[in-house]
């Protein structure tokens, strides 16, 4: 323990006075803000260890939550360096894992002890698919076409997930539209009358304005209890803002702007709100949520986004649950508190508003508001800047020392964060979060900006910039290339590899983005297409499938089958390709033609993983013949091609990916069929034609690199928490960062603000923010 105490002194001894402040103040609410670079990672360490040397508790009673296990682990890695094998009795879990950790502890308060099982996308389509087909005629959710399904469907599943992350029960988010819909009843009417009398915003607009505001305040509204505003709080709010605006610059386009964002025409011609006119389609959407979750329970199934939701539900209607967990965790600890979206915020008030704490609990929330970019994930920015007004008595301790960058960098991001409106140093005072640079041994860098008629000209100019940094002894692995959007990353990697610029690169891809494993699928579907009655759709998928690269048909051999086939004008006289194929003066194409058929011969007797493996050419078929003839086999040249062909290896990238797709794909279809025996010829066709129908894509993690000391390239999202002595922000435009982006066919209401097509200003320059802020000393604007 002696020895603890030095490590914990010594460690202590190298934090400045604020982050002392914040390890020494260990009773009470306390909320530190944390800037980029500040240091706020050592200490959460510290002061779990503080804690335990200064009070009687039990390390079992102090929990730290997290959002990404890499954090969790890296925590419990520090805190063992501090207090020994103590530190794995602490609680250190991500939001989910404390879910989980909750449920499997607490059994008989969840899903009536039942243990559940995972549900994945289209097993929910098909739930909501149900439910759509049940909904009377007049819903204006339940839109069908025969080639598309259910227009609505795939947004009224996304916007579930928002819900449930939100924090929103069915009945929550029901009483919240009521509330909207006898609100805007009445507002609209108001409008109406409003502008009337102006078809154009001008300055005698602008006068009036003031009147607008205090009528649409008039209108009472009954109270209910939810942590997201009336949306007579959000109009007045908005427009009082737009109409400051106004004042301020002397310009009417604010004021034009809010309308623009907040109503629409009606029928005769006159502004309504928007929200008003999709009132019926959110009470729809309350109905289907409310269905949807009776069904999930009923099948026995669970998503993602309801391990949180239903620990709060079991808190609210168990009261010795929640007892119980507030006994337990006496101290709690949050970091990336920006990041907790409204169900986290639940989960959190319920296990601190003991009776015992007096609305004054041990809870201490590390965080930036200037750092909030999840906003897509629930994330409110809100709960930083209310967390004073959440708990009496809170300190704020502010961390302003920067250990990562130096001060015209910090300058920059300084000034570009400052242009935010909705920031606690705003709304909070005596607060000031001006970085000072406090690293020292860091040597001076430059920020370059510069500018470029075309995208061609920028990239290149990047690549030999990149290029000329390396040669002069830059490490690549200390350079980053970060932008907001993978589209962009995609095309500038291009460049890069032109350069032989060692790259890194990791993100999600489709596999129906990929050829080779399209391949696979087009077969398949051909093989289920020829046990039909029907043969004619199998037929016609033959010229593309003798095309493939691996089986290697000369193009000309290609045309000649075709010529020699069949007329399509006389279906009665036609020959088929695989007729044409098993008679055509070439061995190598007949037995393409005879291994076709005698798989889907064999295909309702095999497994749908021995059927991949017959197409891959993992496994050799013995073909059909004919009596008295030599025995005939036949290997694929699929995976000779593509995963033992010397030149395709040379192209590393590929190599990996196309092998990491297909692992993913056959991994995709055994977690499809995990309910089944054997999964079939048919559920493989069927599994990709739901995905192709509702527009899911087959999901799967690619990490790419040539080398392992290579130039990092990132969306912005992903860059977050991670530093590189050089920085690279390329196509700066407002057209690239400040886009709203494609809308929603089912949006949420404007004070539900949980769909990422919500995001506003402040949200993109926060995301701006981030990104600048990775950079240590050299960043480099294009």
């Amino acid at each position: 323990m002696q020895q603890n105490d030095k490590t914990f002194q010594e460690r202590y001894n190298n934090l400045n006075e604020a982050q002392k402040k914040a390890v020494d103040t260990i009773y009470g609410p306390v909320l530190v803000i944390a800037g980029p670079g500040s240091g706020k990672t050592e200490l959460l360490s510290l002061r779990v260890a503080n804690i335990l040397r200064k009070t009687d508790t039990l390390p079992s009673s102090i929990l730290c939550l997290t959002f990404t296990d890499s954090a969790s682990k890296n925590m419990q890695e520090r805190l063992a360096g501090l207090i020994g094998k103590e530190a794995y009795k602490v609680a250190i879990h991500t939001f989910h894992s404390f879910g989980t950790e909750i449920i499997n502890r607490y059994q008989e308060y969840f899903y009536k002890g039942i243990k559940y099982e995972p549900i994945e996308d289209l097993t929910q389509i098909e739930i909501l698919e149900n439910i759509l087909k049940s909904l009377k005629y007049d819903s204006q959710l339940n839109k069908y076409s025969e080639n598309h399904g259910y227009t609505y469907i795939n947004d009224i599943k996304s916007r579930i997930s928002e819900l449930k992350k939100g924090g929103l029960s069915p009945e929550e988010f029901k009483k919240i539209i009521e509330q909207n819909k006898k609100y805007l009843e009445e507002a609209n009417k108001i409008l109406k009358t409003f502008f009337e009398k102006y078809t154009r915003i001008n300055k005698k607009t602008l006068q009036d304005l003031p009147l607008l505001i205090t009528e649409l305040n008039k209108i009472p509204i009954q109270e209910i209890k939810t942590i997201y505003k009336p949306i007579k709080t959000t109009i007045i709010e908005s427009l009082t803002q737009a109409y400051e605006e106004a004042l301020a610059t002397n310009k009417t386009k604010p004021i034009t702007d809010w309308k623009y964002n907040y109503t629409r025409k009606d029928d005769n011609n006159l502004p309504i709100f928007k929200d008003a006119k999709n009132t019926k389609k959110h009470l729809e959407l309350a109905e289907i949520y409310k269905q949807y979750n009776q069904q999930m329970t009923k099948l026995g199934y669970y998503d993602f986004d309801d391990m949180i939701l239903e620990v709060v539900t079991a808190m609210q209607k168990y009261p010795d649950l929640k007892y119980n967990l507030q006994e337990q965790y006496q101290y709690i600890l949050v970091d990336e508190f920006q990041d907790t979206n409204g169900v986290q915020t639940k989960l959190l008030n319920l296990l601190l508003d003991a009776e015992v704490n007096e609305g004054n609990p041990n809870i201490l929330a590390v965080g930036d508001d200037d750092q909030s970019i999840y906003k897509f994930q629930g994330a409110k920015v809100e709960n930083i800047i209310k967390f004073k007004d959440n708990y009496k008595d809170t300190k704020i301790i502010v961390l302003t020392n920067n250990y990562r960058s130096t001060q015209p960098i910090l300058n920059l991001i300084r000034k570009i964060i400052k242009k935010g409106q909705n920031r606690i140093e705003n709304k909070v005072e005596n607060i000031t979060k001006e970085l000072i640079a406090s690293n020292h041994t860091l040597k001076e860098g430059e920020i370059i900006e510069e500018n470029f008629k075309t995208q061609f000209n920028e990239f290149i100019w990047i690549a030999k910039d990149i290029k000329n940094r390396i040669n002069n002894g830059e490490n690549p692995s200390q350079i980053g290339v970060i932008a907001p959007k993978h589209k962009l990353l995609e095309e500038l990697a291009k460049y890069l590899e032109y350069f032989k610029i060692p790259i890194s690169y990791e993100r999600k891809k489709n596999i129906f983005e990929l050829p080779n494993i399209m391949q696979i699928i087009t077969i398949l579907k051909f093989l289920n297409s020829l046990n039909k009655v029907e043969k004619l759709e199998a037929d016609e998928l033959l010229p593309e499938i003798l095309s493939y690269d691996f089986f290697n048909i000369p193009k000309i051999d290609i045309w000649k089958i075709s010529i020699q086939s069949y007329s399509k004008n006389d279906y009665t006289k036609q020959t088929t390709w695989l007729n044409t194929m098993l008679t055509y003066d070439n061995e190598k194409i007949n037995k393409i033609a005879k291994f076709l058929i005698t798989l889907a011969g064999k295909a309702p007797n095999l497994t749908g993983e021995e059927i991949i493996d017959y197409i891959t050419g993992v496994t050799e078929l013995e073909l059909d013949n004919e009596e008295n003839k030599e025995k005939e086999t036949y290997k694929s040249p699929y995976k000779d091609y593509y995963f033992n062909n010397e030149q395709f290896n040379q192209h590393k990238d590929k190599y990996i990916d196309y092998l990491t797709a297909l692992q993913a794909y056959i991994s995709k279809v055994r977690e499809f069929a995990s309910n089944k025996t054997i999964i079939t010829l048919e559920d493989l066709v069927e599994f990709v034609e739901l995905h192709k129908r509702h527009n899911l894509p087959i999901n799967y993690e690619t990490a790419f690199s040539n080398n392992e000391n290579a130039v990092n390239l990132m969306s912005s999202h992903k860059s977050k928490g991670l530093e590189f002595e050089t920085v690279y922000v390329p196509n700066c435009t407002d057209q690239e960062w400040f886009s709203k982006g494609q809308q929603n066919l089912l949006m949420l209401p404007a004070n539900i603000p949980l769909s990422k097509e919500s995001n506003n200003e402040d949200d993109q320059l926060r995301l701006f923010y981030v990104t600048l802020s990775r950079a240590k000393r050299n960043l480099i604007i294009t």
